[in-house]
C-alpha cells in the first residue's frame, strides 16, 4: 500500500474526531479526541514496515507521566499499573514505548484505538495514586478525630477500652479494629468507619467487611463477642448500601446518634 493511500485508508477508517497527518519517514501521527488528564492531546503512531505495520506511542504516555513526577521516577505501584494496562490490551512495553508490531490492514483501526486507550490509562494511573495519596492523607485526619471522639465517649461509659488491637483472623492475617470494649457480660470489637471521599469510604468500607469475615470465621472462643460497625455519618460518603452491606457482617450503628452504640455496648449485652 502507498503512503497517501495508507492515510486515505486511516482518515476513512478511524472513528469520528480522529485525525490524521503525515509524520515523515513512512510514518503518520493520529490525534485522538481523548485526553490526558491536564487537558494534553493523546497521539498514536503509525508506522509503515515492510508488508505490515507498528503502531505506538514512542514513549509519549511515559514521558507524560514522568513530567507530573517531581523526582521524575515512577512508584513501583504505578509502573505495576502501567504493566497490568499493557498486558490487559494486549500491548508490548519496549523501551517505555507502547508498541504493536507487525500489524495487518485489517486490524490497524482496532490497533490505533487499544494503543490510544493504553495512553489514556496512563494518565488515569497518575491522576489515581495522587488523588489516592490525597484521599489517605485526608482520610486519615478524619478517621483520627472521629477515633479520638469516640474514644473519649467510651471512657466516660467506664467501660473497659482498649485502642488499636490486633486481631488475628481465620485466615492468620492480623486486622487492626479500632476499639476492643468490655461490658461485664459482652465484648464487642469495634471499627469506625470515617471517609472525606466515596473512594476513601470504599476503601475503608470493604476492609472492615473483609475483617468482619475472617475473624467472624475463627473457632469461636467466646460467644458474647461481637462486632460493631460505627459510622461516622457526619461525612457524606456514605450510602444506605453502605450500611446494609456491613449489616450483614456485624452490628451497625451510627455517631450521629450514639445511642445506637450505648444499646449495642450495654442494654444488649
Amino acid at each position: 500500500m502507498k503512503v497517501q493511500d495508507l492515510q486515505e485508508h486511516l482518515t476513512v477508517s478511524l472513528p469520528q474526531l480522529f485525525h490524521c497527518d503525515d509524520f515523515g519517514n513512512e510514518t503518520f501521527r493520529v490525534r485522538t479526541p481523548l485526553l490526558f488528564p491536564n487537558g494534553d492531546v493523546i497521539d498514536v503512531f503509525v508506522a509503515k514496515v515492510a508488508d505490515s505495520f507498528t503502531v505506538t506511542d514512542y514513549g509519549d504516555a511515559a514521558d507524560w507521566l514522568d513530567t507530573r513526577t517531581t523526582i521524575r521516577r515512577r512508584s513501583p505501584k504505578q509502573r505495576g499499573l502501567i504493566e497490568d494496562t499493557c498486558e490487559t490490551l494486549g500491548i508490548g512495553l519496549e523501551n517505555e514505548q507502547m508498541v504493536l508490531r507487525d500489524v495487518n490492514l485489517s486490524n490497524l483501526v482496532d490497533s490505533v484505538v487499544r494503543i490510544a486507550q493504553a495512553e489514556a490509562r496512563v494518565g488515569d494511573v497518575w491522576f489515581t495514586t495522587r488523588q489516592a495519596t490525597k484521599d489517605v492523607s485526608a482520610s486519615g485526619l478524619a478517621v483520627e478525630a472521629t477515633v479520638n471522639e469516640v474514644d473519649r465517649w467510651l471512657r466516660q461509659r467506664r467501660l473497659n477500652v482498649q485502642t488499636k488491637v490486633e486481631e488475628t483472623g481465620n485466615s492468620q492475617k492480623t486486622w487492626s479494629v479500632d476499639f476492643r470494649a468490655s461490658s461485664p457480660t459482652r465484648e464487642s470489637l469495634v471499627f469506625v468507619l470515617s471517609a472525606s471521599s466515596k473512594q476513601s469510604a470504599r476503601n475503608r468500607l470493604f476492609e472492615v467487611v473483609a475483617a468482619c469475615l475472617d475473624l467472624g470465621a475463627r473457632p469461636v472462643e467466646n460467644e458474647q463477642l461481637s462486632f460493631i460497625s460505627l459510622f461516622d455519618d457526619t461525612h457524606t460518603a456514605w450510602s444506605s448500601e453502605d450500611f446494609e452491606l456491613l449489616r450483614l457482617q456485624s452490628n451497625v450503628a451510627r455517631w450521629s446518634k450514639p445511642e445506637e452504640l450505648e444499646e449495642l455496648l450495654e442494654v444488649h449485652s
